[in-house]
Parts: C-alpha cells; sequence; structure tokens
C-alpha cells in the first residue's frame, strides 16, 4: 500500500492548495494523514485534512525529525510498504507520479532539482545527486525496519534528512555509500524526471530566524550524531 504523510505548520492557504493538488493525484487505496506541528490554525487545517485522509495534532512543536518520525509510525502501523513524505508545499502534478519511484527498485529517494545540487551520475531510472532535499522522499518498508527514523538528538530544524539519507547509505541499502565531498550531507537518489512529477514551492513554513537558530543548534548536533555509527534509531 502507498501511505502519504505531509507536514504542517501554520500555512492554511498553502495547505488547503497542497491537498486539492493531492486529491486530483491519489486514489482510494492510498493510506494518506497530514501532521500537524503545533499550528494556531488547528481548525481549518484538520478541516482539509479531513477531506482527504486523516489528521494528527503535535501538542507541542517538535520540530522537523520528530514530526517526520510522526509521520513513519503513523504510515508503518497503517501496513504502508512504500512511505511518501511531504512538506506542505510539495505536490504531485502527474498521474502515476509514485509508479517511477516504486518502480526504481531503490529502497531510498530524494526528490532533487538542479538549482540546489548537481547530477554526478545516471543509470537506468536513477539520477544520483550531491545533495539531499527533504521536501519529498520516499522508503520503502524494509528500509524503514532495518533503519528506523530520524535521529530524536536534532532540534527544530536543519541536518535531519542529511543524516537519515547517509545512514540508509551506510546500512548499504542505497548505492555508493559515501559522503559528499561539496557539501555537508549524503550523496542522494532520485528517479529520473521527477522534475515532471511533482512541484514545490521552495517557501518555508519557518521564518529565517528560526530555521537560521535551529541550524546553528543543529550544527552543534551534527557531528556527534554523524560519529555513532548505529544503523537503526527509534522512531
Amino acid at each position: 500500500m502507498i501511505g502519504i504523510a505531509i507536514t504542517t505548520k501554520d500555512r492554511t492557504k498553502v495547505l488547503q492548495f497542497t491537498i486539492n493538488q493531492f486529491k486530483k493525484y491519489t486514489t482510494e487505496d492510498m493510506c494518506f494523514v497530514v501532521v500537524d506541528d503545533h499550528s494556531t490554525e488547528t481548525m481549518l487545517h484538520q478541516i482539509f485534512a479531513n477531506s482527504i485522509g486523516d489528521y494528527i495534532y503535535n501538542d507541542e512543536n517538535l520540530g522537523v525529525a520528530r514530526t517526520k518520525n510522526v509521520c513513519i509510525k503513523y504510515l508503518m502501523s497503517k501496513g504502508c510498504d512504500h512511505i511518501f513524505l511531504f512538506d506542505d508545499d510539495c505536490f504531485p502534478v502527474a498521474e502515476n507520479w509514485h509508479l517511477p519511484w516504486v518502480n526504481s527498485g531503490e529502497h531510498h529517494l530524494n526528490f532533487c532539482i538542479d538549482t540546489h545540487q548537481n547530477i554526478i551520475d545516471r543509470k537506468e531510472n536513477v539520477i544520483w545527486w550531491d545533495g539531499c532535499l527533504g521536501c519529498c522522499m520516499y522508503f520503502t518498508r524494509e528500509c524503514i525496519e532495518k533503519v528506523g527514523g530520524y535521529d530524536k538528538r536534532y532540534a527544530k530544524y536543519g541536518y535531519e534528512h542529511y543524516e537519515l539519507t547517509e545512514r540508509i547509505h551506510r546500512a548499504g541499502i542505497t548505492p555508493h555509500a559515501r559522503m559528499s565531498p561539496i557539501k555537508l550531507g549524503a550523496w542522494s537518489f532520485d528517479a529520473q524526471d521527477s522534475h515532471k512529477l511533482f512541484v514545490w514551492g521552495r517557501k518555508s513554513c519557518l521564518s529565517k530566524g528560526v530555521k537560521d537558530e535551529g541550524i546553528s543548534e543543529n550544527l552543534k548536533v551534527h557531528p556527534v550524531v554523524m560519529e555513532d555509527k548505529t544503523i537503526f534509531r527509534d522512531i
């Protein structure tokens, strides 16, 4: 079963638009949930979410890593074999958008675009990039069962996607486990022509001040987490 989770916070109009886009390109046999990281606009978010699936509200602001873990835990509990994690400004724009990812033969993929990363190589139906975005991420059930979820030592924002992708590489689940010499992050893998399948708004729900503070805090945590060579993290 395909599982889809959207994380959101205080972006009613953005969430409504994204959900309406998902309605065009999802089917009833897909599991869908919106996880709200402590919005003040709770009621409207819940109304929009319930129009397509389920709604989970965090009683406190957990930040990216822990909120994404809520998504993973929920979709795993529903028996999903293919897990897609979306930010609230990223959505599909094509029929059967999930098939290139599901049929890629890979257990973990990240949506990447050439304005943020550079293409390293192409092989069959997968592109190798020198960086990682977190707006749309794909995992198989087998992948999550082996590595768990995001490392909860990360605070509100920054580096959590890179660490999870690198840990998946290190577990031997994706090819060519190596760190990028260019960026502080893992080499990433994406399905061919993903730019034709999705649109990303490229605007975070976090203010610049909150993002800068989160990055500053997580920059201190990141080296410690990266030194931990164990594979599994509790969700």
